[in-house]
């Protein structure tokens, strides 16, 4: 029955997606905001530099952080050199936790960043707090240019904002939280702009006097509060747009390796029994046999 009533659910709001009767998710367009507003926004940095940022990413699941195959793979063979860090800076709500596997595309490429995106699970669960939790992903996949759907995305991650010392020859980057208004591009459009080929399974969008960065890739782009596109390239200095994976376009190779902790819908995370479907299917033949058992032995 809770797998039906998901089932009718999804295709609601399918159809509901064709009829275009989705709101538009608000967006914001200033610096240094809130962890407690992005709770889900994960800092990874390295074992042996852990007081600087190196990517970005999204905590899909309190076990299971989204980011980019170019962010992780160096660390496929050593994860335990990986570390990530969520929650309020130098308070009881930050905390720090190493990764224990690296699952990034097989069909990954390093010089064009085609399929570039990656989960990594972690030693031991985060514990939600006010500045740490989760956030969804999209439902289903999307047969159309993302634009289409948003035309804005808010993209997060991480900035330098000052540089100081903690001991000789040794700088150290003190990164904070930054969020800027994508205007999501037309494929057409975001060919034209730079040599860049633009391949499929992506998107790419301009903000005002910003484009995400080196440090910031791995980070989400958010529409309607689901994570649409993770940031693989962008620079400040380029005035071309910056550009994203599609996260709508991997949602199998996200479920294979997240099961049912894969958050496609509120609906599955709030089930009372939190079990998967097929899994309530063998308890109840179980407990149908178990009674046949007893009724005949009467």
């Amino acid at each position: 029955m809770i797998c039906k009533t998901i089932e009718i659910i999804v295709l609601l709001q399918f159809l509901m997606f064709q009829l275009g009767h989705f709101q538009y998710f608000e967006l914001y367009d200033h610096k240094d905001p809130p962890r407690s507003k992005y709770p889900f926004l994960v800092s990874l940095r390295k074992l042996d530099y852990l007081e600087m940022h190196n990517c970005s990413g999204s905590l899909v699941s309190f076990s299971w952080v989204l980011t980019s195959a170019h962010c992780v793979k160096p660390f496929a063979n050593n994860p335990e050199k990986l570390y990530m860090i969520a929650g309020k800076p130098n308070s009881s709500e930050e905390q720090i936790i190493r990764s224990e596997t690296i699952y990034y595309h097989n069909q990954f490429n390093e010089e064009s960043f085609f399929n570039d995106i990656a989960l990594v699970s972690t030693v031991r669960p985060f514990e939600r707090n006010p500045s740490v939790n989760i956030i969804n992903l999209p439902k289903f996949t999307l047969h159309i240019e993302i634009r289409t759907k948003c035309k804005y995305m808010e993209v997060l991650g991480f900035e330098t904002h000052e540089f100081y010392y903690t001991k000789p020859r040794r700088v150290v980057l003190r990164s904070l939280m930054f969020n800027y208004n994508h205007s999501v591009m037309s494929e057409a459009d975001c060919a034209r702009n730079r040599e860049f080929k633009v391949m499929k399974n992506t998107f790419c969008g301009t903000a005002k006097n910003m484009t995400a960065c080196l440090a910031d890739t791995g980070g989400p782009a958010i529409c309607e509060g689901l994570v649409y596109g993770i940031t693989y390239y962008g620079c400040p200095w380029d005035e071309s747009p910056s550009y994203f994976t599609r996260v709508d376009r991997y949602l199998i190779f996200i479920e294979r390796i997240l099961g049912w902790e894969a958050p496609f819908s509120e609906e599955k995370r709030n089930l009372e029994s939190g079990e998967q479907c097929p899994r309530t299917t063998i308890l109840s033949l179980v407990l149908t046999c178990v009674l046949i058992l007893v009724f005949n032995k009467q």
